[in-house]
């Protein structure tokens, strides 16, 4: 029996949380002991290769968003051969891809002394550690695009399912290696070979889900499908240019500014963990939740969609409404007095809050991205995002002197809410949903200005506890007040309205489809 696009998307979530879960918990894990067995310089380093990597890994330029979109209507339709040669063309290209990265890789070598401040405790080669992020990066797009397929068709849940004990089995082999041998790049080569097993294994799912597609070993799709995947890539390129510049450049600029470094990249990556692995829980959601989208957006009028947008926009301000409170809150001292145990670890609440809003401006944009790529929205628009990246390389490059790692992060803050933060949802608004934009203006500053009360309301209250001696009990007070004042104000001021009655209907409506579903397979 087919499921419904609700349940499709608890189940995607639902996988996709496990997984989640226990990807943060084993990095936490691992993170811990590469801290105490090697030291806080082997995060930096990880972390500031990781975000090199990234932009590397502009090379894709959405070429997996655009190939996903391509996929629905086919295999709604059971169109294989169509199917089969979009897989073909993403193979090709996936192929010159990872020529690229591995070859950019190597390019970048001579250079990594300029890249590379105050990290005297490697003892190492780093070229040699960069390479193997390299190799790592390049080989995962030999066999990643059969991950597509399974994606459009939400069947993320495999994906998840393969990834935790893929996952525990290769953190129990780095500890292992790690306990034995303090060698850094044997640990990495464990995760090298995790990342390729994974892929074979989803790639040989892929194929035996859908034997169908080697009935067509020579399908191609005709010129004018391969132009106009092009232009989509063509305009997901600078939204893929846009995130990276956003997300990785911090990291690269931080550890060459001569007065921080990569130690400094390291303290903030504790940090960036946290708030990324709230980033990955939001990401199952929409990453389970799209597809359903693409299917809704290929047969619904602009109505139903905005009356859907509403709701899932109301739930994600009041999910972030909780988070934002919670990691503005808890962030430093579960650090500093929980995780490490070491108050050199602590960071500025200055740091902290931008941070936060960060976080908060980006995921904000979850829904608008959604509903952007489930209508195909990928060629409007697409000079947004390099305003918006040149706004924030300008403002890193001019704030990193004064302000340091403060005014490195805040960059990242004005460039979003001067471009994409009222573009986008204008643009979502204009050519779906054929409405004026003005509301969701006026709601959008009300969001963030009742979280950013909630946020300073709980720390007011938080700092009360500091009359609680043990740190323990302290923390689960913290804790306490973290989850009750966000979620009591969100009720309280948005019980009686049309957003929040739907986001308990369909949360109600799901749980009892999974309880029925239970129930029958009990």
């Amino acid at each position: 029996m087919a499921r419904s696009h609700g349940e499709s998307v608890a189940i995607n979530a639902g996988a996709g949380y496990v997984l989640m879960i226990v990807n943060h918990l084993v990095s936490f894990f691992v993170r811990t002991i590469v801290i105490k067995m090697l030291g806080v310089e082997y995060t930096g380093i990880s972390a500031l290769f990781a975000d090199i990597l990234n932009t590397l890994s502009l090379a894709e330029l959405g070429l997996g968003t655009a190939i996903t979109f391509a996929l629905y209507k086919p295999i709604r339709e059971g169109e294989y051969r169509r199917i089969a040669a979009l897989m073909h063309f993403y193979k090709k290209a996936y192929r010159l891809i990872a020529a690229f990265v591995l070859l950019a890789g190597l390019a970048l070598v001579p250079f990594l002394h300029l890249l590379v401040k105050g990290a005297p405790d490697i003892r190492e080669d780093l070229r040699l550690i960069f390479m193997l992020y390299v190799v790592k990066n390049a080989a995962s797009y030999l066999l990643a695009y059969k991950r597509t397929i399974l994606v459009a068709s939400e069947k993320r849940y495999l994906i998840a399912n393969y990834g935790v004990w893929s996952m525990i089995v290769r953190t129990a082999v780095e500890c292992l290696v790690l306990w034995l041998t303090r060698n850094f790049v044997l640990y990495l080569l464990v995760g090298l070979a995790e990342a390729l097993l994974l892929n074979a294994v989803i790639s040989r799912k892929a194929n035996n889900l859908y034997p169908q597609l080697r009935e067509y070993p020579d399908a191609q799709i005709s010129k004018e499908e391969t132009r106009k995947l092009l232009k989509d890539v063509g305009a997901l390129s600078l939204y893929k240019i846009c995130q990276v510049m956003l997300n990785s450049t911090d990291s690269i600029v931080i550890s060459a500014a001569p007065a921080l470094g990569v130690v400094i990249v390291g303290y903030l990556s504790n940090y960036r963990m946290i708030y990324n692995t709230i980033n990955a829980a939001l990401d199952q959601f929409y990453n389970a939740f799209i597809p359903s989208l693409g299917s809704m957006a290929a047969g619904a009028d602009g109505e139903r969609q905005h009356r859907v947008f509403q709701t899932t926009n109301f739930l994600s301000f009041w999910g972030l409404c909780f988070a934002c409170t919670s990691l503005f809150c808890l962030s430093v001292p579960f650090v500093q007095n929980i995780w490490l145990r070491d108050r050199q670890f602590g960071m500025p609440m200055d740091i902290i809050a931008v941070l936060t809003l960060n976080f908060y401006t980006s995921a904000m944009m979850r829904p608008t991205n959604a509903f952007r790529d489930s209508n195909g929205l990928f060629v409007q628009g697409k000079f947004r995002p390099v305003a918006m990246a040149a706004i924030n390389i300008v403002g890193d490059i001019v704030l990193v002197g004064p302000l340091g790692i403060f005014g490195v992060l805040l960059a990242t803050s004005i460039s979003r809410l001067s471009t994409q933060t009222w573009y986008d949802p204008w643009l979502l608004y204009r050519k779906v949903f054929n409405r004026p934009v003005r509301p969701y203006y006026i709601q959008y500053i009300t969001y963030l200005f009742l979280t950013a009360l909630s946020c300073a309301v709980t720390y007011g209250l938080c700092r009360l506890t500091l009359a609680i001696p043990h740190m323990a009990p302290r923390f689960l007070a913290m804790m306490a007040l973290c989850a009750a004042v966000p979620n009591a104000l969100v009720v309280l001021l948005y019980r009686k309205t049309e957003a929040y009655r739907d986001v308990i209907a369909r949360f109600k409506q799901v749980a009892a489809r999974l309880t029925k579903r239970l129930g029958r397979a009990a």
